[in-house]
């Protein structure tokens, strides 16, 4: 079924993801030449996924765009932001499914699950949009996004006062939660049956 009532929301996303100019802005997004950016830039250049997924720790500052990336997730600040946001765009290429696999193969799933509880807003966005992207049609990474321990943050996620932040991760939540009843058990247990009555009274 995927990700539906978060597809309108993304598809801005997805084409500037795309857009010919977007290797350029992400280069003048960099405030200084440190080793993470280095790392980064030859990421990019090589479509490194596991060195994405390494640099998602990272705290170098980079410069703000002009304009916004996501319709409602914070601009990255940071390189750690800036690789879950590579992330997402990797796993938003309807037509390269394979590449939700080396994310998690790459050990994307947990290090994203991880920044869910970051205090960073920049931070736990691009996390919840990639995760959202990579919980689409995607069995596998669903389950390992609930061993990683990521249902408690998808509820708590679903407070947001953020619509599109409450969307992503009530969609990615129930991309899990239909697989297996420990899952729906989880879900119920967490209070995510409330705050979904909630989303939909909204």
């Amino acid at each position: 079924m995927g990700n539906q009532c978060c597809a309108g929301r993304d598809t801005a996303y997805k084409r500037k993801a795309q857009e010919s100019e977007y290797g350029g802005k992400l280069n003048n997004m960099l405030s200084f030449v440190g080793d993470d950016v280095v790392r980064f830039d030859r990421a990019y250049d090589n479509g490194d996924i596991a060195e994405f997924v390494r640099l998602c720790d990272s705290t170098c500052e980079i410069e703000k765009l002009e304009e916004r990336m996501h319709p409602w997730a914070a601009d990255p600040e940071t390189i750690g932001a800036l690789a879950a946001t590579q992330l997402a765009i990797f796993a938003s290429r309807d037509q390269e499914p394979h590449l939700k696999d080396e994310i998690r193969e790459a050990g994307g799933i947990e290090v994203l699950v991880k920044l869910l509880g970051s205090k960073e807003l920049d931070r736990k966005h691009s996390a919840v949009v990639a995760l959202s992207f990579l919980s689409s049609d995607n069995k596998q990474n669903c389950i390992a996004m609930f061993n990683a321990g990521a249902m408690p943050y998808l509820i708590q996620g679903m407070k947001s006062d953020i619509e599109g932040m409450r969307a992503a991760c009530a969609q990615t939540a129930r991309n899990i939660y239909v697989l297996d009843d420990k899952y729906r058990r989880a879900f119920l247990k967490g209070g995510g049956i409330a705050q979904l009555v909630k989303f939909l009274d909204v």
